[in-house]
């Protein structure tokens, strides 16, 4: 299972049954859902983990649709020895 939205609700199902697995979700995200998925997740990637409240809703946004220059640059189309390409 490497679907997000499936490791998503298997995290939060796990955590609402057991108050041990909860605390360390909570306070080692990484290890354990490298642990609990068999997942290598990349050095550069930050998880987070947060727990709505009363007070307290959070509101998760997917990443920006708009592109960079740099990644505008890596998809942009060209001309070389006089055939056209886009990556």
């Amino acid at each position: 299972m490497h679907d997000p939205n499936q490791i998503r609700a298997a995290l939060a199902e796990k955590a609402d049954a057991d108050d041990q697995f909860r605390a360390r979700l909570m306070s080692d995200p990484r290890a354990v859902i490298e642990e609990e998925f068999d997942l290598a997740i990349p050095d550069g990637v930050e998880i987070q983990v947060h727990q709505d409240s009363s007070e307290i809703a959070h509101v998760i946004l997917p990443p920006s649709p708009k592109l960079s220059a740099e990644q505008l640059s890596q998809v942009a189309g060209g001309k070389e020895d006089g055939l056209y390409y886009c990556l």
